[in-house]
């Protein structure tokens, strides 16, 4: 083609789409809950450094104040993980539940291993 007929030639056609089409909700959907469940390790990584410092540490002020944030940062994340669980058995996403419940899985043995470490002291 040369100059003349791309400026004759017609533009081409758009290509619409509806937002709330049921195949992109659920893309977003699934999106969301990933992104939750990727999330899910920050609060809980967080939880382990803590219970890390219980574990490692001889002072009983340090213990004591150490041991709450542990268990919250834990408890955040394992719920942030079981939400991402639920919003994928929802979806009937079998990927989804499949890594979802095997972040849940892991985090509560390593929460089990933890508190039992740190209740040994």
């Amino acid at each position: 083609m040369n100059d003349e007929d791309q400026r004759n030639s017609p533009p081409p056609p758009l290509e619409y789409f509806s937002a709330n089409e049921p195949a992109r909700v659920r893309a977003r959907g699934l999106n969301f809950w990933a992104v939750v469940l990727v999330v899910a390790w920050v609060p809980y990584l967080c939880g382990i450094v803590n219970a890390s410092t219980v574990m490692s540490s001889y002072s009983p002020p340090i213990i004591a104040q150490h041991r709450s944030g542990a268990l919250l940062f834990m408890a955040l994340g394992l719920m942030l993980a079981a939400a991402s669980l639920i919003g994928f058995l929802r979806q009937r996403h079998a990927w989804g539940v499949a890594s979802a419940a095997l972040v849940v899985l892991v985090q509560l043995m390593l929460t089990a291993c933890a508190g039992l470490a740190t209740h040994l002291r």
